[in-house]
């Protein structure tokens, strides 16, 4: 599916290297390898372009790895005994806002939650 929308989503890139992503050749030639560790295959040779905002495939692979690399970091301060949140910050907002205004509102919450303020 995710190939589909790459494909579907290609002419519409601005990114060049997006639209090049999986379709031109990087290397010689294009080969299809075999992960010992988890038995997918992929195809090898073929230009990425690592636009993890605008391709849908790379986005995927990109957020899949950092996903775990949150994930034992995690776990390795949990290991240590300590605790791990996860926080968002919005404000409330409507379309003709100021953009100055609410990227403050939404500084300002971060700067004041890393103070150290209870």
């Amino acid at each position: 599916m995710l190939y589909r929308l790459r494909e579907t989503a290609r002419p519409f890139q601005i990114n060049t290297n997006a639209r090049k992503c999986g379709k031109v050749l990087h290397s010689g030639s294009v080969g299809i390898r075999l992960r010992v560790a988890d038995g997918k295959a992929h195809y090898h040779g073929l230009t990425r372009c690592a636009c993890w905002h605008s391709c849908p495939v790379c986005g995927w692979q990109i957020g899949a790895h950092r996903a775990e690399q949150v994930r034992r970091v995690a776990e390795a301060h949990r290991a240590k005994g300590g605790s791990v949140y996860m926080v968002t910050f919005t404000a409330r907002h409507q379309l003709g806002d100021p953009l100055r205004a609410l990227y403050e509102a939404v500084a300002g919450s971060y700067r004041y939650a890393h103070s150290g303020a209870a």
